[in-house]
């Protein structure tokens, strides 16, 4: 891990005097992590690194749990990572890419839809299908009652006109729910790829 650590220029040379006997175990589960990383098990990486940091708190696994958590797509936790690593190795050679890394992912989490919006349009559409099909129906039956009255009464043009105006505000909302979840589908997939900046 050291030499890693060295070669990233993360780590400085008073560093390596701290590290002590508990060396070698931070960097078997450094190793680990590497290992999980290169195969995409990104939390299972995060846990080696962070038992490697508990071990011996080197500022350059701060920058390996950053990337994992961006691999994961939980930006706010890469965030914070990233700048740990930078309060912990100011003089650290990829500081100034770091930083500007940095600065793209708080952008990107800005761009970041809020899960409240596509829950929201996603609630009103159905909500306007439910309405949609209760007037429908409910125009049905009123045809249905007028047929049946034809027998003893006939139907007045005002109830024929107000079925009508039902059924027609029926099959609106039905069309309108419709429009609302087709757009939902859109906010969700939106949401997810402003999850997963890259």
């Amino acid at each position: 891990m050291l030499l890693v650590a060295l070669m990233r220029g993360t780590l400085r040379a008073d560093e390596v005097s701290d590290v002590g006997t508990d060396n070698e175990l931070a960097k078997l589960h450094f190793h680990v992590g590497e290992e999980h990383y290169a195969r995409g098990e990104y939390a299972k990486a995060i846990v080696e690194f962070q038992a490697a940091y508990e071990v011996v708190p080197l500022p350059a696994l701060h920058y390996d749990l950053a990337r994992c958590h961006e691999q994961l797509g939980h930006t706010r936790e890469a965030i914070d990572e990233y700048t740990s690593f930078i309060d912990a190795a100011p003089d650290a050679a990829s500081r100034s890419a770091v930083e500007a890394h940095l600065a793209a992912l708080r952008a990107a989490l800005h761009r970041t839809l809020p899960t409240w919006l596509p829950s929201t349009v996603g609630a009103l559409g159905l909500g306007a299908i439910a309405t949609g099909l209760g007037l429908y129906y409910g125009a049905g039956a009123r045809y249905d009652d007028c047929v049946a009255m034809l027998v003893t009464t006939p139907c007045t043009s005002r109830r024929i006109d107000s079925t009508q105006a039902l059924e027609r505000g029926g099959i609106g909302m039905l069309v309108t729910g419709g429009v609302l979840l087709v757009a939902d589908v859109g906010l969700w997939v939106a949401w997810a790829k402003g999850r997963h900046p890259r």
